[in-house]
């Protein structure tokens, strides 16, 4: 059973055949253009751009190929839609986003537990919003402090794990339902493509 409600017009949908664009220009042979109303709608930058557009601007720049264009342009509307997704999906749980981010970062620590500035440094958060949130939690009897205080260390309560587990169950089936379609070769593929682009491409330019 789908973790989440199958959208057949959605970017999960099978691929439409690649064809020749309007002025002759022929899309790249076997990436097909995103459909419009998946990448419709989605903070972009820019509206959706069909492939054959982005070929004939590279070829218009004097690029040396356009396959390479057209792959990155792709990995990124890909990526807004499966944001776009987690963000609503997050919404939909009714948590503010830090303190939601905190639980999924104890969860993955866990049974380990966590110093507060680690954490900090793990969500990219001041320390300060950071303490807050942790408090909160503990208010909540969500997590508990270490009993040395030396360590200033924290880890979920069993309620607390009952809590983020729940939590992100749907947040993962979005992850899931996204992957669903590839093969565990294609996954492994993706996966190490995308890795060499982050490593040519530094999160911070």
């Amino acid at each position: 059973m789908p973790l989440i409600k199958q959208n057949t017009s959605s970017a999960f949908s099978s691929p439409v055949p690649a064809r020749l664009g309007d002025q002759g220009i022929p899309d790249v042979p076997g990436i097909p253009d995103i459909p419009e109303d998946a990448a419709a709608g989605h903070s972009m930058t820019w509206p959706p751009v069909p492939m054959r557009v982005i070929t004939n601007l590279a070829r218009q720049c004097g690029l040396p190929e356009t396959e390479g264009c057209v792959i990155m342009f792709t990995l990124m509307t890909t990526s807004r839609i499966v944001d776009r997704w987690l963000a609503t999906t997050i919404k939909e749980q009714g948590i503010p986003r830090l303190k939601l981010h905190a639980l999924i970062t104890l969860l993955a620590s866990h049974p380990e537990p966590m110093g507060q500035a680690e954490l900090a440094r793990l969500l990219s958060s001041e320390p300060r919003a950071v303490a807050g949130v942790l408090g909160s939690l503990v208010s909540d009897g969500l997590a508990a402090w270490c009993s040395d205080p030396d360590k200033n260390s924290i880890h979920l309560t069993p309620n607390g794990l009952t809590f983020a587990r729940h939590a992100v169950l749907p947040i993962l089936g979005v992850l899931y339902e996204g992957a669903a379609t590839l093969t565990l070769k294609e996954r492994y593929q993706l996966a190490q493509t995308c890795t060499q682009i982050c490593t040519c491409l530094p999160a911070s330019p």
